[in-house]
């Protein structure tokens, strides 16, 4: 396994070693949770899709990673949400499928993406009685939002449903282009006033009401301020970084956008923005590779990160905090 031969006699010694003892120290030994785990997909998540009489045809968004977390002992239960609705909504659907299935139990939450902003929500806002939440562990969480979603407002019109339901709810964020038009002909300005109405329409259809959620200014100024941490459970992070992206991968120009206002991210979430809690780790992955959905997409291989081992290894942390 190690390029190691247990059954040759090393040069120079009387007696072979046994590999036994020795591989407990190079194999990491991990242990299930005490309690179940649930599993929290992001923007535009799902736990399954296709049909149940066609596994092989079957998309999963935690891929291959409730097995291997069945088989290390973990009891998993991989949640389903609307896939681009507001927080405080997607956390009420959380609550209403768990309120049943876990009655009268502890559990752990592990959330990528924006679901951990769901979770967040729950705990605080809603705070169950029908179970216990005991930890948090969120992977790349735009805690502080993502300047992605920001661009994606100012330039395409697009976060501009969701904080109050309505279209151009969110104030004025045009302010760069207001100046442009200023300086502009008249004639062009005009023009420009002329298509604004087709340009909204169209974004309209484009929008959805979790990208409002998602800004930098809702997060920090709206969500923070409002949904504190709970002192009786525990919260974890990870973030995770993608040194170097393919000019053909789809996340290239996301990741510049991010790179050049808050520095090293995954190709949505910043480093800074996924800090929450006590901070386990920085992750050599990009966004999609934390949930191995998308692994087909991942243009180099990463020495220094397996989705697996990642997994594995937050469920022996929670064992070791006893939860």
């Amino acid at each position: 396994m190690l390029g190691v031969r247990f059954d040759v006699k090393p040069s120079g010694t009387s007696r072979a070693h046994h590999p036994i003892p020795y591989a407990q120290h190079v194999a990491p030994h991990y242990r299930p949770p005490r309690n179940p785990i649930v599993l929290c997909h992001g923007l535009f998540g799902y736990d399954k899709m296709g049909p149940d009489a066609l596994p092989c045809l079957q998309l999963h968004y935690w891929r291959g990673i409730k097995d291997a977390l069945c088989r290390l002992g973990a009891d998993v239960y991989v949640a389903r949400v609307s896939g681009s609705n507001t927080i405080a909504k997607r956390a009420g659907e959380l609550h209403q499928a768990l309120a049943s299935v876990l009655a009268g139990q502890e559990v752990n939450f592990i959330a990528h993406s924006m679901g951990g902003l769901d979770v967040r929500h729950l705990v605080t806002h809603l705070r169950p009685k029908e179970y216990r939440v005991r930890s948090l562990t969120t992977v790349s969480t735009p805690h502080r939002g993502s300047p992605f979603m920001d661009w994606c407002r100012d330039n395409l019109h697009l976060a501009r449903v969701g904080t109050t339901g309505t279209m151009g709810a969110v104030a004025a964020t045009a302010s760069v282009k207001a100046k442009v038009a200023h300086a502009l002909a008249p004639a062009v300005t005009n023009a420009a006033r002329q298509m604004r109405p087709m340009l909204r329409m169209v974004s309209s259809l484009l929008d959805y009401p979790a990208y409002a959620n998602l800004t930098t200014s809702y997060l920090t100024q709206s969500f923070n301020p409002s949904t504190p941490n709970r002192p009786d459970m525990l919260y974890f992070s990870y973030g995770a970084k993608a040194p170097s992206l393919s000019m053909l991968h789809v996340l290239r120009i996301p990741w510049e956008v991010v790179d050049a206002r808050e520095g090293d991210n995954d190709g949505l979430v910043s480093v800074t923005s996924a800090h929450w809690g006590n901070y386990l780790g920085t992750l050599d992955a990009d966004h999609w590779e934390l949930n191995n959905c998308w692994r087909w997409m991942q243009t180099r291989k990463r020495a220094n990160f397996d989705v697996m081992e990642l997994y594995m290894s937050i469920a022996t942390r929670l064992h070791q905090e006893g939860l």
